[in-house]
């Protein structure tokens, strides 16, 4: 079986990261025994790109593992007359182009690829690191960071280029599966309408965010048996944690193996194996476990755990990349060498924060964030630190990527609450990381953002859009399914502080079929006014600051009033699925780990704006127009 990777990197317009990352790249799987095809500058045009695509195809048999990396900026390519836009990547040669000789790669063009290289082996792995949408252009605030995505969309010769393919592919060009091919693992460092970023380190080296995470953790997991889900959903987290609008996100047979055919459920059983005085299982840092979870370890090929069937029970004492180390608390028998570990209890995140400055001031703060049942320090090289305590003698800041969050504190009467800013900040990061679909399905639910001006409404991208601080916004939910919703939005500003703006309906706004949407913004009379923006008090005016949307649709009445932060106090015990995680991100309660009822089903959904105080509102940028 033979291993081929193809890295395609275009550092044009403005992008300094490409090179560094493809290089890390093509090291990662030198290591891993892939014979690697890197184009970089003009090895890297769109006849250069797509022939080493065409080239991985010919040589790829059925036994054979096989990449495809692509790292450069992405944008919309337009054919007028038919009212769309399509997704593209940026070969180093695009500005060479003209009406008949266009030179992007579409989305389209690159599927037909895909589909060709999945024919010949079904072992195909395809990884982006380029922004998904052409309408952003602000960072969150990291200095110096970019997105990696063209400005505007792009015309020339576009409407040619698309006759053209469908001449030269014929059938395989409309033979594309509209949903996606089901052989090949994609992933991608963003979502549909979000931005990918890259950014200065501290030596000043400009790299990929999802690329820099994607070859430290897939480093970390080496050869354990990890599928794509579980290393994508840890990947997602750490980015989200340096870039909250930056959510990466992964398609095809995501419990695969990376870069294998072999399949790892990540949700059942794992290896369980004697390790001196203790037991080492097969889970770590990278599939959610942490100190204090508590497994049932059963014999191999046990049903669904009950108390009569389970050896023993162990308790997480020490959690590594992929493995953990477990005391045994109950039990007597033999642990078989096929036995297996089920969880019974999960603990709580804990949020990792760093702290920079002199000591012994410094490790008051540090005894303080350890202190705290959801807050840890960051340990050393860690990415993703949530926040940095910066101490100066004997005054303490609180800082996130994009600068001072609040104003300086005196260690000795500012403590409590700075690890109270802390813990808010870490339930803000445990609400982005749960966004997704538990149960209630995203097409069930429509959500629109946008801004109003004179009455009038303008809708926003869910992500990228630039507000001033005399605009007003406004945000539609609607109904799109056939199950009654309970929809709750809440409003996380730069610091974390949760603010429920469905107040009015503690339970829930109901959207059922005789009340299908809701807009806030709305005033009873009908009128839409739209709802006021505020700069945080005491947070410097030194550029745009990240402000959210979080939609939460339960398919039950949930009081979830108790999240704002100025209690935080989620019921602890009972309550819905939602209500226990949610206690969990806020109190650090443990919760049980079986099943869920079948209507404590949930989606959350996050939309977002930079609020920038020196922009002007949108009404009058469209008076100016």
């Amino acid at each position: 079986m033979a291993r081929r990777a193809l890295i395609l990197g275009s550092q044009i317009e403005g992008l300094r990261g490409v090179h560094y990352d493809t290089q890390r790249m093509a090291a990662m799987l030198d290591a891993r025994g892939f014979a690697v095809d890197l184009r970089i500058g003009m090895d890297a045009t769109r006849s250069g790109m797509l022939a080493g695509y065409d080239q991985l195809i010919a040589a790829s048999g059925p036994d054979d593992a096989t990449v495809v990396y692509y790292c450069g900026h992405g944008y919309h390519a337009v054919v007028p007359d038919e009212g769309r836009s399509w997704q593209c990547i940026v070969p180093t040669d695009l500005r060479d182009g003209s009406v008949t000789d266009w030179r992007g790669i579409s989305a389209w063009e690159l599927s037909v690829k895909q589909a060709q290289l999945t024919a010949r082996t079904r072992n195909v792995t395809v990884i982006l690191d380029c922004c998904h949408s052409a309408q952003l252009s602000r960072s969150d605030g990291v200095v110096g960071a970019m997105p990696r995505a063209l400005p505007h969309p792009v015309h020339t010769g576009f409407a040619h280029h698309v006759a053209a393919l469908r001449a030269t592919y014929g059938a395989a060009f409309d033979a594309v599966d509209p949903v996606g091919d089901p052989h090949a693992v994609r992933i991608v460092a963003c979502g549909q309408s979000e931005s990918a970023f890259e950014y200065p380190d501290a030596e000043g080296r400009y790299h990929g965010v999802f690329t820099d995470v994607l070859v430290d953790v897939l480093t970390r997991v080496g050869t354990a048996p990890v599928s794509w889900g579980a290393i994508v959903s840890a990947i997602r987290a750490q980015v989200l944690r340096r870039f909250p609008r930056q959510r990466p996100d992964i398609e095809g047979p995501v419990r695969r193996e990376p870069f294998s055919l072999a399949e790892h459920d990540d949700d059942a059983g794992v290896a369980v194996a004697a390790a001196g005085e203790q037991f080492r299982l097969a889970v770590g840092q990278l599939t959610g476990a942490a100190v204090g979870d508590v497994y049932a370890v059963l014999p191999a090929g046990a049903p669904v755990h009950d108390d009569a069937t389970a050896l023993a029970r162990l308790e997480v004492t020490e959690v590594f990349a992929t493995t953990a180390l477990a005391r045994r608390t109950t039990g007597d028998y033999q642990i078989p060498a096929k036995a297996i570990a089920v969880p019974t209890r999960r603990c709580a995140v804990r949020w990792p924060m760093a702290v920079e400055g002199n000591e012994p001031a410094r490790a008051a703060v540090e005894a303080a964030i350890a202190g705290s049942p959801t807050l840890r320090i960051v340990q050393p090289g860690e990415l993703g630190a949530l926040a940095t305590v910066r101490v100066e003698s004997d005054a303490m800041t609180i800082a996130g990527a994009g600068g001072a969050l609040f104003p300086q504190a005196p260690i000795a009467a500012g403590l409590d609450a700075v690890v109270a800013h802390l813990a808010n900040l870490g339930v803000a990061q445990g609400l982005r990381e749960l966004e997704g679909e538990h149960g209630v399905l995203a097409s069930e639910l429509a959500i629109e953002l946008g801004t109003v001006h004179d009455g009038r409404t303008r809708q926003l991208p869910d992500h990228g859009g630039v507000l001033g601080l005399h605009d007003r916004y406004y945000v539609k939910l609607e109904r799109r399914g056939q199950r009654t919703l309970f929809a709750h939005l809440l409003n996380i500003s730069a610091r974390g502080k949760l603010t429920l703006l469905t107040h009015f309906a503690r339970g829930g706004v109901v959207l059922d079929r005789h009340h299908p949407a809701v807009l806030i913004g709305q005033r009873a009379d009908g009128a839409v006014l739209g709802v006021g923006l505020r700069w945080p008090e005491g947070m410097p005016r030194d550029g745009a600051r990240l402000t959210e949307f979080m939609v939460i649709a339960t398919l039950r009445v949930t009081d979830l009033s108790g999240l704002e932060t100025r209690e935080l106090a989620v019921t602890r015990n009972g309550g819905t699925q939602l209500q226990r995680v949610l206690a969990q991100l806020c109190n650090g309660a443990y919760r049980g780990a079986g099943a869920a009822d079948p209507l404590d089903g949930f989606l959350i959904k996050r939309c977002s704006v930079l609020l920038d105080p020196g922009a002007p509102s949108a009404g009058e940028l469209e008076s100016g127009q």
